[in-house]
């Protein structure tokens, strides 16, 4: 059986709020929309959001998403990690400094509708406001 984690300890322990330029979100649900994010506050809201999610490692998960979202939280000059949220219920995520990837269950219920916010309204294909 594997041991139980959260979002915080697998993620934003890892690395550093300054070392954060930016979010893409891809919502691949329907329309592949794409949202560049740089504003400090919307990263800090996304990040604050996911890292009270509550994880358990799963071997593999279903392949009945009907929800897909793709998050790429890149540093200055790189890719520091991917993550596949999936119906609220699924996270894999991808370490690119450790070069491992791992698939969760989200053993804790999240509101798609905190990162659905973000497409829409003018934003799609767009990028937040910079600091």
């Amino acid at each position: 059986m594997f041991p139980n984690t959260t979002f915080k300890k697998e993620v934003i322990e890892k690395i550093e709020d300054k070392e954060i330029s930016y979010l893409l979100l891809m919502d691949w649900t329907e329309s592949e929309d794409v949202v560049t994010l740089r504003n400090r506050a919307d990263i800090d809201y996304i990040l604050d959001c996911l890292a009270a999610l509550k994880l358990k490692k799963v071997s593999k998960s279903p392949d009945t998403s009907k929800e897909v979202y793709y998050i790429t939280i890149t540093g200055q000059r790189e890719n520091l990690f991917s993550l596949f949220l999936s119906d609220s219920k699924y996270m894999l995520i991808t370490d690119f400094k450790n070069n491992s990837v791992q698939q969760y269950e989200i053993e804790n219920d999240f509101d798609l509708n905190k990162i659905k916010k973000f497409f829409g309204n003018g934003n799609k294909n767009k990028n937040s406001q910079s600091l």
